[in-house]
């Protein structure tokens, strides 16, 4: 009913991918269930493994980077920091109690500082930590449910959307984590968030509650879609 159109374009075999990150228009970084980075390149003549990184034995569930660093997230609470030549220069255990790890759902690199990794994991958590002194910048409890996605915003150094199993899009300005300055509920637990290129919406990827388009001025939904009818 859009009126938009897609089209098979290309395939490549690999494992169960939970995440990836985009390096640019011909070339991305995919986490897999068998504990692997793979880098995938898009020329004419299709879609192939440039690459495979052996990061964890445990499932990869997120990645992100800038051109110097790449982060990436397991299934036992861990986070991995990778050199710009893909090697693994650092690991943290960053979710879970004494003795168990907890899932790392929600990853993303601070842009204004790539020292600097936000991480949001099944154990409800919501943490900033930095790798250059191996201390936590700050830890928030206010989701009620585990954090599946974290977006930096890339115009302001203070601002950061965080989304949750709880169906809320949270606002936070870093500054002062007591409280979110701006709150909205979707009705579904909140799996992703995109932001357009004009930083003035997001997309929002619901699992009970369909995609929405929020206004990121009034944190308000603008449009809903729910006919692919699944989660």
């Amino acid at each position: 009913s859009s009126g938009i159109n897609a089209e098979y374009g290309a395939c490549c075999e690999t494992g169960g991918v939970l995440d990836t990150w985009w390096v640019d228009d011909t070339r991305l970084f995919a986490a897999n269930a068998s504990g692997n980075l793979q880098i995938l390149n898009f020329t004419d003549k299709g879609l192939s493994l440039e690459s495979t990184i052996p990061v964890s034995d445990s499932i990869l569930l997120a990645v992100d980077g800038a051109e110097d660093v790449i982060v990436t997230s397991e299934t036992n609470g861990r986070v991995f920091l990778l050199s710009k030549d893909q090697e693994v220069v650092s690991s943290v255990k960053l979710h879970g109690a004494q003795g168990w790890g907890s899932e790392v759902w929600g990853l993303a690199l601070n842009p204004h500082n790539h020292s600097v990794v936000f991480t949001g994991g099944d154990d409800c958590l919501l943490k900033c930590h930095d790798f250059r002194s191996g201390n936590a910048v700050f830890v928030s409890k206010h989701h009620e449910m585990g954090v599946c996605c974290i977006s930096p915003d890339p115009s302001s150094e203070h601002h950061m959307l965080s989304g949750s199993y709880d169906e809320t899009v949270l606002h936070w300005d870093m500054r002062s984590m007591r409280q979110p300055l701006q709150s909205c509920k979707l009705g579904g637990g909140v799996w992703r968030i995109k932001r357009n290129q004009e930083n003035t919406h997001i997309l929002v990827a619901g699992m009970h509650s369909g995609f929405h388009i929020l206004d990121l001025e009034k944190l308000q939904i603008n449009k809903t879609f729910t006919e692919h009818g699944s989660l």
